[in-house]
């Protein structure tokens, strides 16, 4: 699993096929394309608060939270070695970010007494769980959604090889 997440690309997720907040997740590559660049913190504010409005929304975490995270952390070790401001910047908000989806992310653990979340983080992308090219309506199986919760925070904390340990959740 550690491997599948490490070589995992944007352009690899179907970002237009996942339910957010408002919408799709179409405009993400765009919002990460500004974050790589570490040129602008208005740029690479208005893209954090864009992803992140969508990924998160009274207390609803939605479909793209945990590949959102997969790219956030990389951005972190990027922004951690580079040593400009807006790297700096960046850094410091990423480290927030994940405090807060963490803190999402237990407060939605207690809704989810029906069992354990899909067994492989990479079925997440299977077409049982992302929206017809044609639809716009959300449908997720029960499970999808503990799944959001489940491997963002073990994304967040690293913890790549407990995927299936339920009782640290």
């Amino acid at each position: 699993m550690e491997e599948y997440i490490k070589n995992l690309k944007i352009e690899d997720i179907p970002w237009h096929r996942m339910i957010t907040a408002y919408g799709t997740a179409e405009k993400f590559p765009e919002f990460f394309a500004v974050l790589e660049k570490m040129q602008s913190v208005d740029d690479m504010n208005d893209a954090l608060d864009n992803i992140l409005s969508e990924v998160e929304h009274q207390d609803s975490l939605y479909q793209p939270l945990p590949f959102v995270m997969i790219f956030f952390k990389r951005l972190l070790k990027k922004a951690e070695n580079i040593h400009t401001p807006e790297a700096e910047w960046l850094a410091k908000e990423i480290q927030h970010t994940f405090e807060w989806i963490l803190d999402a992310c237990d407060y939605r653990v207690y809704e989810f007494p029906h069992g354990d979340p899909i067994t492989d983080f990479a079925e997440m992308l299977e077409d049982k769980y992302l929206l017809p090219n044609y639809y716009y309506e959300l449908c997720f199986e029960a499970d999808y959604e503990h799944s959001i919760v489940y491997y963002t925070k073990r994304i967040i904390d690293g913890r790549f090889n407990s995927w299936a340990v339920k009782e640290d959740i």
